[in-house]
């Protein structure tokens, strides 16, 4: 039985009489791996699409290079398609853009009890885009991504969505990347030493706040510490403008020798840093 997995290229994209055609280029491991494109199953506008590599059972070990093309309906308004693939999330600008026809509304409003909202955890979450986002409990997705409310109506999991700092709902984005990440234990005299992590996050309006806490509990091993991020929403009116917020924890002093820091959103884990020294 053959096994379907995220797998990595380059990416581009046109549109023609209305139709997108979605171009993936890049090299297999197997002679008889076979490249695909699959849309998610996530009710967000425009919907996200993913590049799988279908391997069989026995592979032929050989690399192979290949261009694979398949044309998809897309919303009008949409500029861009988003990508997800082993590596994180692409954003693919659409050339010759016309007036597609598609059958998916930007409201995205259906009824039922039968929604969840999901996360997307492990390799591949580091990107932080569109952290919250939902589908139909019983559809299939890659294996990273995990149920964290429902089974609910539609306006619940929005609603859920909407209080948990996830942006899917609105169609907004907000990137926690795991590169504007840094920890160090401070060793300068005179002391005493203290721990430090910061990290920066590009959010889609003014107005936000973030913190990292302790989370509690924290994990087995005493020299990773588990941090939680907590972003915080705006009230009020705010400028339409991507910004950036800091997030910062300080331990003084360390209670332990640490080594790595885990980073958390709402109980789920995003990825683990080095803790470096400086002196």
């Amino acid at each position: 039985m053959s096994q379907r997995e995220l797998g990595r290229a380059t990416y581009k994209a046109h549109r023609l009489m209305g139709v997108v055609s979605l171009t993936a280029t890049g090299e297999l491991a197997n002679f008889n791996d076979k490249p695909d494109f699959d849309q998610l199953p996530f009710l967000i506008f425009p919907p996200i699409w993913a590049f799988y590599v279908i391997k069989p059972d026995i592979g032929l070990p050989a690399i192979r290079p290949f261009t694979y093309t398949e044309q998809i309906a897309f919303p009008q308004s949409a500029k861009s398609i988003r990508i997800q693939d082993a590596i994180g999330y692409h954003d693919v600008p659409i050339a010759e853009l016309t007036i597609p026809d598609f059958n998916v509304s930007e409201t995205g409003t259906v009824a039922g009890a039968n929604f969840c909202v999901f996360r997307m955890v492990g390799p591949g979450s580091t990107g932080g885009i569109n952290p919250l986002l939902m589908a139909q409990c019983d559809t299939i997705l890659p294996a990273i991504y995990a149920r964290v409310f429902g089974p609910a109506t539609a306006d619940a999991c929005r609603k859920y969505i909407n209080d948990n700092g996830g942006l899917a709902a609105s169609g907004e984005t907000m990137q926690i990347v795991q590169e504007m990440f840094k920890a160090w234990i401070d060793m300068q005299p005179p002391g005493p030493h203290k721990l430090i992590v910061v990290g920066n996050i590009d959010v889609p309006t003014s107005g936000w706040s973030a913190t990292l806490r302790r989370a509690e509990p924290q994990g087995s091993n005493p020299n990773i510490i588990i941090l939680e991020l907590d972003l915080i929403k705006p009230t009020g009116n705010v400028l339409q403008v991507v910004s950036k917020v800091t997030a910062r924890f300080e331990e003084s002093p360390p209670a332990y020798p640490y080594t790595e820091a885990t980073i958390h959103q709402n109980g789920l884990q995003l990825f683990t840093i080095q803790v470096t020294r400086t002196s």
